[in-house]
């Protein structure tokens, strides 16, 4: 069963895969932060990163892959709630033009306002069941009319 796949497993997916341009690891459970490491050292091509309920990729994890997958246009990270601010600080920039950031209780207003700002491609926002007030998101979709933000 591959939801009982841990890091090194995908590691040794991703070392061997140097050219993988989609990575779905949906439900992963036994993945953390350190996987995301071996991700962004050898998955520089990857354009499509799935972390849906990879409950332990906090922070650290999604900064790591920020700085270094420079290819990624679309990002999920529903369900990933040690995801914050701090993580989010390292996206932006880049191709990224979808994020999903569903669940990810942990993201607040700041974050997602730094992220807007930083990500001029991007089209889709996913923001439901984050830290963010109804009158900060309508704010947000005037703000930035080229971007779809589902809250």
């Amino acid at each position: 069963e591959c939801s009982k796949l841990t890091n090194f497993g995908v590691e040794k997916l991703v070392k061997g895969c140097k050219y993988l341009k989609r990575l779905q690891m949906r439900g992963l459970v036994e993945i953390d932060d350190e996987v995301c490491e071996e991700i962004a050292e050898n998955g520089r091509n990857i354009e499509i990163l799935d972390l849906y309920d990879c409950e332990k990729i906090g922070d650290e994890g999604v900064g790591v892959l920020g700085k270094n997958l420079g290819e990624l246009i679309i990002l999920h990270l529903t369900g990933c709630g040690r995801v914050g601010d701090e993580g989010l600080r390292e996206l932006g920039g880049g191709k990224l033009l979808t994020v999903t950031l569903q669940g990810c209780g942990r993201v607040s207003e700041n974050g997602v306002r730094e992220l807007l700002e930083r990500c001029e491609n991007l089209q889709t926002l996913n923001v439901k069941e984050t830290g963010c007030g109804q009158e900060f998101l309508s704010q947000m979709k005037n703000k930035y009319p080229k971007v779809k933000i589902r809250y």
